[in-house]
Parts: structure tokens; C-alpha cells; sequence
């Protein structure tokens, strides 16, 4: 009676781990954007979830540290120049915990000089995007960081 039971119950679990693994796959790419202009919230959002991403957005910094930590996205779009905290700051901060060290974090930044783009990178930016750009580029750069992310994990 006892063996059966086990069974059942380990049956089960199975079944539930099956599915969580298959409900993972089949979930989108959760997607942060960082940014204090709300157009290009919107744009950055509507864009991302055309191309088949789910997408969180934040305002300013510390909105985006707290819903990091409330969403666990699989990447963050971080505007470089943000009203609180600018976003090497936040790069940095995401940089020091356990799960914002593994996601990629995307530098936007209307600053072409190589001294923004390099202390992007220097705070832990996996990589940058220059402002403006066109949304194809954006599109490019989330999914070849989702990749390069997936294949280290």
C-alpha cells in the first residue's frame, strides 16, 4: 500500500517537473527597459513584444532595481542617463547580485564618445546601443545577448 503511494507520488512529481521544463520553453523572454522617456518606453515595448518578447518597464533607476528583483528579467534595456541613478549605476548594482550577474544588461546611450561606451562596459554592461537607432539593431542585439546568456548558463 505504501510502495503504491510512493509511486503515485513520484509519478506526479515527474509529471509536474515535465511540465515546469516544458512550461519554461515555451515561456517568452522577459525583457526590463530602463528609460525615463516614456515615447521611448512605449516604442522600446511595442517593438520588443512584436518580436515575440515579454517586456517590463521602469522610469527611472530604482524603479528598475526594484522590479529586477520582482520580475527576474532575462535581460534589461538600460538607458544610460537616467534622472536618480544613471545607468552605470545601476549597471553596477544589477552587476553585484546573483542573478544580475548572469543576465545581459544593454547599454542605451545617446553619448557616441568611446569613453561612455567603455565605462558602460567597465560597469557590466554586456553591451551598448547607441542612440538613435533603428529598431531592427535593437531587436538584433536582445536576441544575440539572449543567446550568448543561454549558452554560458
Amino acid at each position: 500500500m505504501l510502495n503504491n503511494q510512493v509511486s503515485e507520488l513520484i509519478g506526479r512529481e515527474s509529471c509536474f517537473s515535465a511540465q515546469d521544463e516544458l512550461d519554461s520553453l515555451m515561456r517568452k523572454p522577459l525583457i526590463l527597459v530602463v528609460d525615463d522617456d516614456s515615447d521611448f518606453r512605449q516604442i522600446v515595448t511595442h517593438v520588443l513584444s512584436r518580436g515575440g518578447y515579454d517586456v517590463v518597464t521602469a522610469a527611472d533607476g530604482l524603479e528598475g532595481l526594484s522590479l529586477f528583483d520582482a520580475q527576474e528579467p532575462d535581460l534589461v534595456v538600460l538607458d544610460g542617463h537616467l534622472p536618480d541613478l544613471d545607468g552605470f549605476e545601476v549597471c553596477r548594482r544589477l552587476r553585484a547580485t546573483a542573478l544580475g550577474a548572469k543576465v545581459p544588461i544593454l547599454l542605451c546611450t545617446v553619448r557616441s564618445a568611446l569613453t561612455t561606451v567603455s565605462a558602460g562596459l567597465d560597469a557590466g554592461a554586456t553591451g551598448y546601443v547607441l542612440k538613435p537607432f533603428e529598431m531592427e539593431e535593437l531587436l538584433e542585439k536582445v536576441s544575440e545577448a539572449l543567446k550568448a546568456s543561454q549558452k554560458s548558463a
